[in-house]
């Protein structure tokens, strides 16, 4: 039997249980003698006699669903008294029996006599209640809820009136409601005491509720915001548009940077989460969206990159100084020492064996400082990079790479490479060079590769090799750089970023891949 039972039908049932003694008095009524009754089962059946037949019949099948069925079925007096009631109803007060029950009092079941006075009087009051909560007490004393369909009826003969009813146990669902209020009333807090500003939206933009935080942080008032519409904080349309997209196909969207316009127009750099609600049919119910502000953020990290911009070309400029004073100082120097030593030894006046092997000592220390000081003037900073470009550059780095690291360096640049802005080669030249320096000191390869391709906007170049990876640990010290600026894979980065490009490294398969794209129109 469902647990949605007509109460009418309980009602019925519990009538016409009422009317059954009555009834069988009247049909099997045997006061008048035995022989009256015999007379009785011997006669023809009457038609009034079969309708009280089809009666009893009903009656017997509305006392099985009244004892069957799962809900709680009872019947009371107003003064208290448990008259009638289903096992369902004693198992729900948690009761062993039916006749455990129908000795206490309707009193005991209540939380309190004041709870049982209301409830009888808001029923006395409606005559009928219909999906009415309320909470009882078990046996062992613990509250429980119930879902109550209850009707009043007058009593017969001055007799008190009647309660009838069906209770339906929802301690459960009442619980889960309260859990959901507890877990609404805790985002609420957490909403409304947000540092950061978050907005839920219909889908056509119009908003449904805000907290403080995004009403200081745009400047509107609470009134102000039902005639608004969220596009109308958007910069740029675009971006609306293609946050939605992304958020539609993902579900989400995190740490996603756009520029927003507060109320007086200015614009500000925001940091957005983002997330669509649906409903069970994958319709879109509305978004959150939680923003921060990150204008001065922004401003740091640019001032921190004109910074570091400045400090690379400060560091380029002195390596390109200290180069120039080692080949032409100290360079000339050891070159004007060689000579005078040379010619010493050419002019024979030295006799002594000993001191002719110093001197052959000395000149061959002199040949061997003058080119180590030509190699480091060079890797500081190469002089065919401003007399011939970037091209030349790279073949005479690649060629002496090749020959002090015992590693074949191929070389592919386009033959029509031509001159490019300063800035880009030194950029291209150091990039080449620190990732040949990482293959020298990690990889293990035999090999390295360099290739440089361009377009009318962009200048892509990869340096690669066929070595055993890189660990993220050694990726880690590679971005350090052993702390100098300029210097590992953060340097490279930072040059790439000074000139509006990008720098991505490979690592994932066989070997590694430093791939950098720059733009040929310069910097940002």
């Amino acid at each position: 039997m469902a647990r949605s039972w007509s109460v009418l039908s309980g009602v019925w049932v519990s009538a016409m249980i009422n009317k059954l003694p009555r009834l069988r008095k009247k049909v099997f009524d045997i006061s008048q003698g035995p022989h009256l009754a015999d007379q009785h089962l011997l006669r023809p059946v009457t038609k009034r006699e079969r309708g009280e037949g089809t009666h009893r019949a009903a009656e017997e099948r509305y006392r099985l669903r009244f004892e069957r069925n799962p809900a709680g079925v009872f019947r009371s007096s107003c003064d208290g008294h448990m008259l009638d009631c289903n096992e369902s109803f004693a198992r729900l007060l948690g009761y062993a029996s039916r006749d455990e029950i129908l000795a206490r009092t309707v009193w005991e079941l209540y939380p309190s006599v004041a709870a049982a006075e209301e409830f009888i009087a808001r029923l006395q009051a409606h005559r009928s209640l219909v999906g009415f909560e309320l909470s009882l007490r078990r046996r062992n004393g613990s509250l429980f809820w119930v879902l109550a369909n209850v009707s009043l009826f007058e009593g017969e003969n001055g007799t008190p009136e009647i309660i009838e009813g069906v209770l339906v146990d929802i301690t459960e669902r009442k619980q889960a409601e309260q859990t959901l209020r507890d877990s609404e009333e805790k985002y609420r807090t957490l909403f409304e005491e947000s540092t950061d500003a978050i907005a839920i939206t219909t889908p056509g933009g119009e908003f449904i509720l805000v907290n403080q935080a995004w009403l200081d942080l745009f400047g509107y008032t609470r009134e102000e915001i039902t005639e608004l519409n969220i596009a109308e904080t958007y910069v740029q349309a675009h971006d609306q548009t293609a946050l939605r997209q992304r958020i539609e196909q993902r579900g989400s969207a995190k740490h996603y940077e756009l520029k927003l316009r507060k109320k007086d127009g200015k614009q500000m750099d925001c940091l957005l989460a983002m997330k669509v609600w649906r409903a069970k049919d994958e319709s879109i119910l509305g978004y959150q969206s939680i923003v921060q502000d990150i204008t001065d953020r922004k401003q740091t990290e640019k001032s921190l990159r004109d910074l570091s911009g400045r400090l690379l070309c400060l560091q380029d400029e002195e390596r390109r100084r200290l180069a120039r004073e080692l080949h032409d100082a100290t360079g000339q120097s050891l070159a004007a020492l060689m000579i005078s030593l040379t010619q010493i030894k050419q002019s024979g006046t030295v006799r002594d064996p000993r001191l002719h092997n110093l001197l052959l000592e000395s000149l061959e220390l002199a040949g061997q400082s003058a080119r180590e000081i030509r190699t480091l003037s060079y890797l500081l900073h190469p002089p065919l990079l401003d007399e011939l470009g970037l091209t030349s550059a790279l073949y005479y780095y690649a060629e002496g790479f090749a020959k002090r690291s015992g590693i074949h360096v191929s070389l592919d640049v386009p033959a029509k490479l031509g001159r490019l802005p300063r800035e880009l080669e030194t950029t291209v030249f150091r990039i080449v060079q620190e990732s040949l320096t990482n293959i020298h000191r990690h990889s293990r390869s035999a090999t390295a590769r360099i290739r440089i391709a361009r377009n009318a906007a962009d200048l892509t170049l990869e340096v690669s090799d066929e070595g055993n990876g890189m660990s993220p640990a050694v990726l880690e010290r590679s971005n350090g750089g052993g702390g100098g600026l300029g210097v590992g894979i953060a340097g490279m980065c930072e040059r790439a970023r000074q000139l509006g490009g990008q720098l991505a490294i490979d690592a994932s398969g066989h070997g590694v891949k430093v791939r950098a794209t720059l733009p040929l129109s310069g910097g940002q």
